[in-house]
């Protein structure tokens, strides 16, 4: 547990370029290796082998996505919009996937709206 919080310290002063360049990076190495990836979907969790080859790419393009995103949001104000790689749409109203934020924000917190909440 120590080690996690001192390493929790370093990664918080790590500018966020780097950051970016590191989370491009992943994501490469994911899109690089989807064949092993993908196989280990297909086969720790029955995944359609077609399927899995496009999650493990879509996965790797949420990283490259987090990585501009996080620099954007804390550095210029500026926001990409959610069709900014293959797979998205522009009409969603909210972005969300894993934990690849965590690396930008040590804590999140997510509101939703119940609908069928009575009023």
């Amino acid at each position: 547990m120590e080690l996690a919080k001192s390493a929790q310290k370093a990664w918080a002063r790590t500018p966020l370029w780097k950051i970016a360049e590191l989370l491009h990076k992943a994501a490469a190495i994911l899109k690089e290796h989807k064949a092993p990836n993908a196989e280990c979907l297909v086969k720790e969790i029955a995944k359609p082998a077609k399927d899995a080859f496009s999650e493990v790419v879509r996965s790797g393009d949420l990283i490259s996505y987090t990585a501009e995103e996080g620099v954007r949001i804390l550095g210029e104000g500026k926001f990409l919009v959610s069709d900014s790689f293959p797979g998205n749409e522009r009409t969603k109203y909210c972005l969300t996937s894993k934990v690849y934020l965590h690396f930008y924000y040590f804590s999140v917190m997510v509101l939703l709206k119940n609908e069928q909440e009575k009023h």
